[in-house]
């Protein structure tokens, strides 16, 4: 491994925990858009995942994501109670205000659901779309990995505009980050 990212002794053994060099060898010449992201690990309770980000700029361009992937948005009338920073909540008081997509006027964050028949994560931001897909604390799965398969084949037909890397860290398996995997692809 000539990659300056492998010159820490413990990156190797972290990075391929879950998946062996080879699996994510493989992984790489299958998937085009979805990047194979490894967790953060320690107190940042999180999973691997596998991760995608579509460009955006407005809230027109959000709602025409919102359309190309047949999915109804939830838009507020006027803005809805929010969270008053600095104030203590507990779990079901939180659940109660809506997470609402920055810049927009009251668009609800899809966060979990279904995407063509596929269950995934989906965060809007301000600039970008994200998508996440993963089995919880069991990571990326081979049905995770088909789920990615089966939406990229739609989403590359849809004209979107990518953000790669999804992730902008040497925790995401990319060409930015691990060249030597994407330049034979």
């Amino acid at each position: 491994m000539n990659n300056p990212i492998f010159s820490d002794a413990r990156w190797a053994p972290y990075f391929f925990a879950n998946h062996s060099e080879g699996d994510l060898i493989i992984l790489s010449g299958l998937l085009k858009r979805f990047r194979y992201t490894r967790a953060t690990g320690g107190f940042a309770n999180d999973a691997d995942t596998l991760e995608l980000k579509v460009k955006i700029g407005s809230q027109a361009e959000i709602l025409q994501v919102f359309k190309k992937l047949e999915l109804a948005p939830t838009i507020f009338s006027s803005k809805p109670e929010q969270p008053i920073p600095g104030k203590p909540y507990n779990g079901e008081e939180m659940s109660k205000f809506p997470s609402l997509i920055q810049g927009t006027e009251w668009i609800k964050n899809p966060a979990h659901t279904m995407i063509f028949d596929v269950n995934i994560f989906m965060m809007c931001y301000e600039q970008a779309v994200y998508f996440s897909l993963n089995s919880g604390y069991d990571g990326v799965t081979p049905q995770n990995i088909q789920n990615a398969k089966t939406l990229e084949a739609i989403f590359l037909s849809l004209g979107f505009e990518y953000i790669d890397p999804p992730t902008d860290t040497p925790h995401c398996l990319c060409p930015k980050y691990y060249p030597e995997y994407f330049d034979s692809l």
